[in-house]
């Protein structure tokens, strides 16, 4: 198969392949063979990030207030195991820990800084520095994985590895929730020497969907999110129910099922 070479377009090689179901095909562009956006991801960088704007806190974002609360209604049951992947400034942890008592929850990030932040803050959970594609835990011990705006941080390169190592902590028929960005210009940002989230891939609803089924999962639910600065609840409303294709979504929220 040729190989494009820069990885923009690649990506959309990539989101061609998943939209027509080329699975086969597709799986081969996450070879080493493929050109990849800049990983500019480390340690470091999210210390500083969470220090400065503590990564879009929920009250000042609608998006994400609205993404928080999906989420945390999508974890259904008591004594549950949860892992959450990436989880930055707490903000999951805000919301869920207020509304559930009986629940076992361990959260991973890169970031130093966010540990200590979320030990001092949230006594009841389990907090540590940990990697997406090596996961400290055992085979079949979580309940739910949430692993919310982590994906489009990932290098292609290790996609499948990030995705097989949650796959093997979740239980039988354990439950994934993940989230990333749709339609927000990563190409033209980077063209003008921006990446300021530090971004290496460029998702559409059906590669998302693609990869999921591809690393062994059943797609449960999805839900598509708006970047609405203003009138929020009423903008949505009007995108999802009313006028159909007004506004391209910026978010995609997924509910998997282990196969």
């Amino acid at each position: 198969m040729y190989i494009p070479n820069n990885p923009f377009e690649v990506e959309r090689l990539r989101a061609k392949l998943a939209k027509e179901l080329n699975y086969s095909e597709l799986d081969k562009t996450y070879s080493s063979r493929y050109p990849e956006i800049k990983d500019q991801n480390t340690p470091r960088l999210w210390d500083l990030l969470n220090k400065n704007n503590c990564t879009l806190m929920e009250e000042n974002n609608a998006m994400l207030r609205d993404r928080l609360k999906s989420v945390a209604k999508m974890i259904n049951g008591d004594n549950l195991n949860i892992l959450n992947i990436g989880f930055g400034s707490g903000n999951l942890e805000k919301i869920y820990f207020a509304k559930k008592k009986n629940f076992n929850w361990r959260a991973i990030d890169i970031s130093q800084h966010s540990v200590k932040r979320a030990l001092k803050k949230y006594p009841k959970g389990k907090f540590e520095i940990g990697d997406i594609t090596n996961i400290k835990n055992k085979d079949n011990q979580f309940d739910y994985v949430a692993a919310l705006e982590v994906l489009e941080h990932i290098r292609p390169f290790f996609t499948f590895k990030a995705l097989g190592e949650i796959n093997r902590v979740l239980k039988k028929e354990g439950k994934l929730i993940i989230s990333v960005p749709l339609n927000e210009g990563l190409e033209v940002m980077i063209s003008k020497g921006k990446n300021p989230n530090a971004h290496v891939r460029i998702y559409t609803p059906s590669l998302i969907k693609a990869e999921l089924s591809i690393a062994g999962f059943k797609i449960l639910k999805e839900q598509m999110l708006f970047a609405f600065s203003k009138f929020y609840k009423i903008k949505t409303f009007i995108s999802k129910y009313l006028i159909h294709g007004i506004r391209h979504p910026n978010n995609i929220i997924i509910l998997a099922q282990k196969k």
